[in-house]
């Protein structure tokens, strides 16, 4: 408890010089005068801690022993209080701060929603808002349950909903559900249809009628297993079809580049500015515009304060300039082919094998045209009801 008591009551670091340090103690003692941290550094030096306000006790001691007193150092909060005694409008700063730090600390500043999909986020802000979680409502007001249930009384696309209050942020998490699948009847008749044009890689039959074979050409929404038949009495007979069939099929793209690009090239020239982010809200801490991303290449880095939402941004702007450059028909193929072929991927089922890919481009003095063929087996059957 007396440690916490010297740090904030003002005391002296004193240096004692003389023949008599023992003698000087010893009365200080007597007068239960207050000394500790006592330590000897020579025969007749020792250095020792006391209260500011027994200093003229010690003073008349060391005056009757002539023994000389230095003060090294003095510490404590107060007597660091007195330092600024007169800088008032540091300590209204450092109290209004203390207010703001305080107040913010229990607001909601900052709502994160993570887990839409299908859901738009604004959709999701807007009902939060209507089920009692808005930015600027004070967090011990936030009932979490409550708003749960709301929102899911509100939203039929959710199956669940977490909400997690840390500090000035709140986190919502939220699971969508999961649309079922549409269920045909296994005793309703369904044929087997083409999904693409191609061809007919391989086709296995575990029930329905074939009416296709492989190698056979096929066009889009061509019947390849039927769910009807009819007998040679004229009864008919249905099914539920159910089919592998691999197709093979030719994906096609063309596309158009110039053979002169803008291109953007940094010039070395870099100005740094900064800005406090404080709650969402970005306050320039430099004059003049913010610098425009056309003439700038900009990476902003983040510095987290407080332990809150409040950030002092270093925002680094690069110079640059716009060159136009001319390619080769050549170079400006190789630069784009890529591209394409991972466009014409994105258009495939998901359980796919490509076979081979045929690149063609020509040059016409101004842009390149590149055609693209890529060949692949895909998944090519999908289920359609019968009609009979």
């Amino acid at each position: 408890m007396h440690r916490v008591f010297d740090f904030f009551v003002e005391y002296d670091i004193i240096r004692l010089e003389g023949k008599y340090v023992e003698k000087f103690f010893n009365i200080a003692t007597r007068k239960n005068i207050k000394l500790w941290n006592v330590r000897y550094i020579g025969k007749y030096v020792a250095v020792f801690n006391c209260y500011r306000k027994d200093y003229g006790e010690i003073s008349k001691i060391s005056d009757k022993i002539s023994a000389k007193l230095y003060i090294m150092d003095s510490k404590g909060v107060m007597h660091e209080v007195k330092k600024y005694k007169n800088r008032i409008s540091l300590y209204v700063g450092a109290l209004l701060m203390t207010g703001v730090i305080v107040l913010f600390s229990n607001t909601v500043c900052v709502i994160t929603i993570s887990g839409c999909d299908k859901i738009s986020e604004d959709k999701i802000y807007v009902q939060l808002k209507e089920s009692g979680l808005y930015k600027g409502m004070f967090t011990p007001d936030i009932d979490t349950k409550k708003v749960r249930q709301k929102m899911l009384a509100k939203n039929n696309d959710l199956s669940w909903i977490g909400i997690t209050v840390k500090g000035a942020t709140v986190n919502v998490e939220i699971v969508e559900k999961v649309p079922k699948p549409e269920i045909i009847d296994k005793n309703t008749p369904v044929n087997i249809v083409a999904l693409k044009d191609g061809v007919i890689e391989s086709i296995t039959v575990r029930d329905g009628f074939l009416v296709a074979a492989k190698g056979d050409t096929v066009k889009k929404g061509q019947m390849l297993v039927s769910g009807v038949n009819e007998s040679k009495q004229g009864d008919l007979m249905l099914v539920h079809s159910v089919a592998d069939v691999k197709i093979k099929t030719w994906n096609y793209l063309t596309k158009s580049f110039p053979v002169k690009v803008t291109e953007r090239i940094p010039t070395g020239e870099i100005k740094n500015r900064y800005a406090l982010n404080l709650f969402g809200k970005q306050l320039n801490l430099f004059f003049g515009k913010t610098p425009d991303e056309k003439e700038y290449n900009i990476k902003t880095t983040r510095k987290s304060l407080f332990d809150m939402p409040v950030f002092i941004e270093k925002i680094e702007c690069e110079k640059i300039e716009h060159v136009v450059k001319k390619y080769s028909a050549k170079e400006i193929f190789e630069k784009n082919k890529k591209k394409m072929y991972d466009e014409i991927l994105n258009t495939l089922s998901e359980n796919h094998i490509i076979s081979d890919a045929e690149y063609n481009y020509t040059y016409n003095g101004e842009n390149v045209i590149v055609d693209l063929c890529v060949i692949a087996v895909e998944d090519g059957g999908i289920e359609q009801t019968a009609q009979y």
